[in-house]
């Protein structure tokens, strides 16, 4: 159906379809819904409350709606809803820009393409009040800006599409807000935003990153079975000046290691929490996969003067025994090289190794079957000593990478039983 263009509020009005309320007295002129389908609108549209708009709400019944259905906002729509009426918008309704700045009301957009949202500022619903929600159901975001914004009802952003960076500084969110299905195309920040009863993201999709670092969790957050392309959710060393720090986030919309090793962090702790152990187990390997990064970073930091040879040194011994508590086969590799090493030094600072195999040139039977015999006893932490006094050892050398044997391959027995415990 071809869209018809209307250029002023008269002609807009003339457009609409009036359903009245359903009822037997005749003399009812009051009107359950104001319908606009179709339509291309060609002017800048203000939206106030029924004594001021420039709409002719006369007849329009309290509580009701007015629906705009496969709509074109060519220009800016201004939204200050303060009358006992909601608004919805849906059908692709597309939107060139949408300003608010107050709403009593509920307000709706269903199936909608929104270029830009700026609800700075803006105060959704009362503390009073019983309506307010806003709702942006299967919608494409492009530059949003909900800076300052207070929810004190639902804020439900379910199954909707942010194609821009998003950044809810300083958001309030005083009752539910839903991120199901959501899906954040670029970083998404929630700096200094609160969640006071209850947060939701299930089955959200972030395609690059997501800092919770410092949001305000003063509610319930429940995730669940949330989606990360690990590869491309890129962080930034944003070292220890703090201007610098926050012009990252508040301007850049960039996400600092520190971050993006916090966020990790509270993902872990939630998921705990929930009991889902899983999805615990791949928080906790990208937590220590980012804390790794950080570290590297802070190494090169003339700035930065801690020491952090002991931080790498241990994140690596954690990444290669067992992928920080994820994966049995690199306990297992670790202690079987960790064997064949220690070994290996074990007989070389002996003298029968270097008289009878190196200088002889021969091996038989017996050597193959007694190295088999002592790569499995090497493999027992706790073996005895007495085969080394055989071997005439070198100034008790021997004895040393002996020792130090036993200690990594306990190491490698001990984090393959902890990756074999990751699920609990």
């Amino acid at each position: 159906m071809d869209k018809k263009t209307v250029v002023n509020i008269d002609k807009l009005n003339a457009c609409a379809r009036l359903e009245k309320e359903s009822d037997n007295n005749p003399y009812n002129r009051r009107f359950s819904e104001y319908h606009f389908e179709n339509l291309i609108i060609d002017f800048k549209l203000d939206l106030y409350d029924i004594k001021t708009s420039s709409m002719d709400f006369e007849n329009l019944s309290i509580d009701r709606v007015v629906r705009f259905k496969n709509c074109d906002f060519i220009h800016p729509l201004n939204l200050k809803l303060l009358g006992n009426y909601e608004v919805e918008f849906s059908n692709q309704c597309t939107f060139k820009s949408i300003k608010s700045s107050r709403i009593f009301n509920n307000l709706s957009f269903i199936d909608s393409i929104i270029e830009s949202v700026d609800f700075e500022n803006a105060i959704m619903g009362s503390v009073e009040g019983k309506k307010g929600k806003v709702r942006f159901r299967n919608c494409d975001l492009h530059q949003v800006n909900f800076r300052n914004t207070t929810f004190h009802f639902l804020a439900d952003f379910w199954r909707s599409t942010f194609h821009q960076p998003a950044n809810f500084y300083k958001t309030d969110f005083n009752a539910t807000a839903v991120f199901s299905a959501a899906t954040f195309k670029e970083n998404v920040l929630f700096t200094y935003a609160s969640f006071n009863e209850k947060a939701i993201f299930g089955r959200t999709q972030f395609l690059k990153g997501l800092d919770l670092s410092q949001s305000i969790i003063g509610g319930e957050l429940q995730i669940f079975d949330l989606s990360f392309d690990y590869k491309n959710y890129k962080a930034v060393y944003a070292g220890t000046d703090n201007e610098e720090f926050e012009e990252l986030i508040n301007h850049q919309h960039k996400i600092p290691k520190i971050n993006k090793v916090t966020t990790f962090q509270i993902l872990k702790n939630q998921y705990s929490k929930q009991g889902n152990h899983i999805d615990e187990v791949t928080m906790r390997k990208e937590e220590k996969k980012a804390f790794s990064q950080l570290v590297q970073s802070r190494k090169t930091d003339h700035h930065w003067t801690k020491s952090t040879s002991g931080d790498r040194f241990i994140l690596w011994l954690n990444r290669w025994s067992n992928h920080y508590k994820s994966d049995f086969r690199n306990g297992i590799s670790f202690t079987i090289v960790a064997a064949l090493l220690f070994m290996s030094l074990t007989f070389l600072t002996t003298g029968v190794f270097w008289n009878r195999l190196i200088l002889d040139g021969e091996v038989d039977s017996n050597v193959i079957g007694f190295t088999i015999k002592s790569f499995i006893t090497f493999l027992n932490p706790v073996h005895e000593l007495t085969y080394i006094n055989d071997l005439k050892p070198y100034y008790g050398i021997p004895y040393v990478f002996d020792f130090l044997g036993r200690i990594a391959v306990g190491f490698g027995i001990y984090q393959t039983v902890q990756a074999f415990r990751k699920y609990r």
